[in-house]
C-alpha cells in the first residue's frame, strides 16, 4: 500500500490496483498515517521511505 502510495496514487487508484474498496484503501492508509504518527499521506511517504533506505543499508 505505500509503495502505491509513495507513487502519488489516489485511493480510487490503489483500490483499482490491489482489487479494494475505495473505503478500505481510505481505512488502511488512515490506520498506517496513526501507526506513522503522522497526518497527512506525504509524510506517510517521507517516513515510509527513509524507513526503507535505513533497511536497505542495514542490508548491505
Amino acid at each position: 500500500m505505500l509503495t502505491l502510495l509513495s507513487t502519488g496514487a489516489s485511493n480510487r487508484a490503489i483500490a483499482q490496483e490491489l482489487v479494494l474498496s475505495p473505503d478500505t484503501v481510505k481505512s488502511h492508509v488512515t490506520n498506517v498515517m496513526r501507526k506513522l504518527k503522522v497526518s497527512s499521506r506525504s509524510a506517510a511517504v517521507a517516513t515510509y521511505l527513509q524507513l526503507r533506505a535505513t533497511a536497505e543499508e542495514r542490508e548491505s
